[in-house]
């Protein structure tokens, strides 16, 4: 028997879970946020993104939701909001706010865009949430914000493991990467896989397909003879942080968060000029039992610092914080 969403909601509270609102945007993040178990109500929005099935599935406890009201009346009660884009859904959060009552978290995956001046940036960072959650310090700093809580990545280290090598590439895991190469250095990217053969995977039409689960990304990866990470405005990419859960040698820019994690020449390779970056990968494609050492030093660094049990942990007592303050 199928059962109403409305139905399964109400089993739900029942059991204490609480009933969060949100909007799709990171598959692979709202994919961990589904191991804090919750039930997460994805609002599908006219115009808005909507869950990528090429990059994840949708977890068993998220249910996508139409909206086309924009006073939507709910027939299951509403725990949580939670936001994740800051123009776009954090308002439609508030909006949300002002119908259910719902306290509003807003997690902050990006930096400031290089357009926002002082001035405009103080107008942005003014719309506030009940909560506001960052990936990274740096990130938190680069908002401004004194009173933020910063949640770093979790790591399925059951998923991401046992790195192979073999193969005679590199490989690199970005979505719509031309069109975000302000952030993510697509145009670095190409001159250095110019004369470093590397595999490029996500949704990129044209260039590259998306891997459908991260058990399949993971077994993809393994077999690769390094990672290469060229994000310039990116606090950290979560594909670079799989990667050296996986265990693989890790050549990337060492921009915004990047070498506060990672420690150059002992568990990854980092530079910020094409020249340098090419050699890293050619020098890990010529010594595999080099790139192994580095391999297991960064599985190890993951292990210690982003473990999935820890980021679960953390995202509860935020939750728990929100909803006990309201």
């Amino acid at each position: 028997m199928v059962h109403p969403i409305s139905y399964i909601l109400r089993q739900a509270y029942a059991r204490k879970k609480y009933n969060i609102l949100c909007f799709a945007t990171h598959e692979g993040y709202q994919t961990n946020l589904s191991k804090t178990g919750h039930n997460f109500i994805m609002c599908k929005v006219p115009n808005s993104k909507e869950w990528d099935f090429h990059t994840r599935p949708l977890p068993p406890n998220h249910y996508i939701y139409p909206i086309s009201d924009p006073s939507p009346k709910f027939n299951f009660e509403i725990d949580l909001i939670l936001s994740q884009e800051r123009f776009n859904q954090l308002p439609m959060a508030l909006e949300l706010q002002r119908v259910c009552g719902a306290p509003v978290i807003h997690l902050e995956h990006t930096e400031p865009h290089t357009s926002l001046n002082q001035k405009k940036l103080e107008k942005v960072i003014q719309v506030r949430a009940n909560k506001h959650v960052y990936i990274t310090e740096h990130n938190k700093n680069s908002w401004q914000d004194t009173n933020g809580t910063v949640i770093l990545h979790g790591i399925d280290d059951n998923i991401f493991n046992n790195w192979i090598g073999g193969e005679n590439s590199g490989a690199s895991v970005v979505n719509l990467f031309p069109q975000r190469d302000i952030f993510c250095g697509w145009n670095l990217w190409q001159q250095i896989t110019s004369k470093a053969n590397t595999t490029l995977y996500g949704y990129n039409p044209g260039l590259s397909e998306s891997i459908p689960s991260d058990v399949l990304l993971a077994e993809k990866l393994r077999k690769h003879a390094y990672f290469l990470n060229t994000s310039l405005l990116s606090p950290i990419p979560l594909s670079l942080l799989e990667a050296a859960c996986i265990g693989m040698p890790i050549v990337s820019t060492a921009y915004q968060e990047v070498p506060k994690i990672f420690t150059h020449n002992k568990n990854a390779l980092l530079a910020n000029d094409t020249k340098t970056l090419t050699e890293y990968c050619q020098f890990f494609l010529n010594n595999p039992e080099v790139a192994r050492n580095f391999g297991q030093q960064a599985r190890i660094l993951m292990q210690e610092k982003f473990s999935i049990t820890s980021f679960v942990n953390n995202w509860n007592n935020v939750f728990d914080e929100v909803v006990n303050a309201n």
